[in-house]
């Protein structure tokens, strides 16, 4: 299965941190000169700079380890999902996961089976990315220029208009809702695809 690795960062103690945090207790002083002697004695009675980059320091590593813990935790809240169904559908959902355009990031798998589970995925049927042929078809891309009166036709049968607009050439993708061939996360793909190639124009 795809897995995004994701790598250990530690906290740098810089000489830029070092004088930003000098120069904020400048600018203190700074926006009050009548009080400036007062705030330097208050600003003295917190915690130096060597304190301050330890603790913004164990701040990091504690969050960094957080965010890992929690990427882990729905790892296996993810394969626990994927085990609970038979064959082939584990092979199957694997297949999907491994050729799906979405990040290797355990919270989009948990997505996808979430649609799986709601049937907006389908597993005997390929997955919404990879269109049939009659779905691509079904789809149509024309110039706006050609289609003055589909557009109110497609508003009374009830279909879904998508504009795109690239170099001064228009493009409406229009999908009839009547055409039941073309699933609606099929057609999200195929708008995608559609945009991106009448961007290249």
């Amino acid at each position: 299965m795809r897995f995004q690795h994701h790598h250990r960062y530690e906290f740098k103690n810089t000489p830029r941190k070092r004088a930003a945090f000098f120069a904020k207790q400048r600018r203190e002083r700074d926006e009050l000169p009548l009080f400036a002697e007062m705030i330097a004695d208050e600003q003295a009675q917190r915690p130096g700079i060597d304190e301050v980059m330890k603790q913004r320091a164990e701040s990091f590593a504690k969050g960094e380890q957080k965010d890992r813990n929690f990427r882990a935790k729905k790892w296996r809240e993810a394969r626990a999902k994927i085990a609970a169904y038979d064959e082939p559908a584990r092979s199957t959902i694997r297949e999907f996961w491994n050729d799906a355009p979405y990040p290797a990031n355990p919270v989009y798998l948990l997505g996808m089976l979430r649609d799986i589970e709601r049937g907006r995925i389908a597993l005997d049927k390929p997955p919404p990315w990879r269109p049939t042929e009659d779905e691509i078809r079904a789809f149509r891309l024309e110039p706006i220029s050609q289609i003055p009166q589909q557009v109110s036709i497609a508003a009374k049968n009830g279909a879904i208009l998508a504009g795109e607009r690239s170099h001064g050439v228009g493009y409406t993708m229009a999908f009839w809702r009547a055409e039941k061939s073309v699933s609606a996360a099929s057609y999200y793909f195929l708008s995608f695809f559609a945009a991106s190639a009448s961007a290249a124009c």
